[in-house]
């Protein structure tokens, strides 16, 4: 049976889904950039999860948004899916570390053991701005604590 025969959007999601040993229900269609399903019904690209909860529970403001408990983008069992903000999802990323900070953030120049020297050293700011290559407020900002405060948490 084609996918396009299937009636109900839930009976599209199902055609769509396997379920997993851990509980998940693994969505097998289109995935996107950033592996969430992606289901096209009535017209409109939708997230897999976002639709399989709407399918569920009922339409969506587009304000809402649809979280995971289980942090697994493929997952559409609904069971794992909670409603929320963008608030509470950006809670919940750094809640679980799952948030890019330090050396993994896309935009950070220094490594956390460059973090660490520029602490420990007692060489001018504008010496050590020179050698690292950033701005000297920026050797401020680290020797203050006010930019990668947690660096010696991962340096362990």
């Amino acid at each position: 049976m084609s996918a396009r025969c299937l009636g109900t959007l839930a009976e599209r999601i199902a055609f769509h889904s396997e379920a997993q040993s851990t509980g998940c229900v693994h969505w097998m269609g289109s995935l996107n950039n950033k592996g969430y399903g992606q289901i096209r019904f009535a017209g409109r690209l939708m997230l897999a999860h976002r639709a399989a909860y709407e399918a569920a529970n009922g339409a969506l403001t587009a304000a809402q948004q649809v979280l995971h408990r289980c942090d697994n983008p493929r997952c559409v069992n609904t069971e794992h899916l909670f409603l929320g903000t963008p608030a509470l999802n950006s809670a919940d990323k750094i809640a679980k570390g799952r948030h890019a900070h330090g050396e993994r953030h896309g935009h950070a120049k220094l490594s956390t053991a460059q973090v660490l020297a520029i602490r420990a050293s007692t060489e001018k700011q504008a010496v050590l701005a020179a050698r690292f290559s950033v701005s000297q407020s920026a050797i401020s900002r680290i020797r203050n604590a006010r930019r990668r405060a947690g660096a010696e948490e991962f340096s362990r």
